[in-house]
């Protein structure tokens, strides 16, 4: 019973590192970098070590230690996406910067390297990797192709997209598109943070009740050994194999839940 428990735990924090239900649509797992993956190792190491220092048990150490590996597994795919979002909110000076270089006579492809290169914040790849294409002699609209699968963001598709069929058709109203195209993309954007503001209570709740009862579980072993002794029993095994599907349960369908809302890549 003891070895279902811990294969039945072992498949549960895979699927937790993954961040998501295996599929067989193509691309669907995203695996961790292997530097993330060790760095989680050491974090799993210390975690295990301490609870087995607290309790004494090897399985419970190794509950513990899966869970904290996971954890930071999950904590660095958030802070990438933290760091995308914030990429996101820079489009909008993107598009004054371009719509200012072509008002001073510079061609679409030059305007947007330098409008990449002065906006910063991760734009700078943008402009560097345009310049490079166009440098090999790849056209403009298959340069930004690339950028657009790069970013792989609603927001970018459209402006990138845009700016493709702007080079294709030219004409002296291209800076009026790019106008009404940054004007509909701030709007767009502040409605993301209205939502992601609403959200954000939703959120805190669904980590206090993934989080809370191992906490709960830590505390009590910690100060009373013969309930921690009762984790080390067979029953015991079976009790913690089962707390870690349901955590990653919940976890998946928070995290599920949460994508319901994302505006869906029209051009992806």
């Amino acid at each position: 019973m003891r070895g279902i428990a811990a294969l039945t735990a072992a498949l549960a924090v895979w699927v937790y590192l993954g961040g998501q239900l295996p599929t067989f649509r193509r691309g669907s797992m995203r695996r961790p970098s292997t530097r993330v993956l060790g760095v989680a190792t050491l974090w799993g190491s210390s975690g295990f070590l301490v609870v087995l220092a607290l309790s004494g048990l090897t399985l419970l150490g190794v509950t513990f230690g899966l869970l904290v590996a996971a954890s930071f597994v999950v904590s660095r795919r958030l802070a990438e996406e933290r760091s995308r979002r914030a990429l996101t909110e820079q489009w909008p000076d993107f598009l004054a910067i371009l719509r200012s270089r072509l008002a001073a006579g510079r061609a679409l492809p030059d305007a947007t390297i330098e409008a990449a290169m002065h906006c910063g914040h991760g734009f700078e790849i943008f402009g560097r990797n345009v310049q490079q294409s166009l440098v090999q002699g790849a056209p403009f609209s298959q340069a930004l192709e690339i950028e657009r699968s790069r970013f792989s963001d609603p927001v970018a598709d459209r402006v990138l997209t845009s700016l493709s069929f702007a080079a294709k058709a030219g004409g002296g109203r291209v800076a009026d598109i790019l106008g009404l195209l940054g004007q509909s993309v701030g709007d767009e954007l502040r409605l993301r943070r209205a939502h992601d503001a609403a959200l954000t209570q939703q959120r805190l709740t669904a980590a206090v009740a993934l989080a809370a009862p191992w906490g709960l579980l830590l505390l009590t072993v910690a100060t009373n050994p013969q309930a921690a002794r009762v984790y080390g029993t067979a029953g015991g095994g079976k009790v913690l194999g089962l707390g870690l599907v349901m955590t990653a349960t919940g976890f998946l369908l928070a995290r599920r839940s949460a994508r319901l809302s994302r505006a869906a890549r029209i051009f992806g």
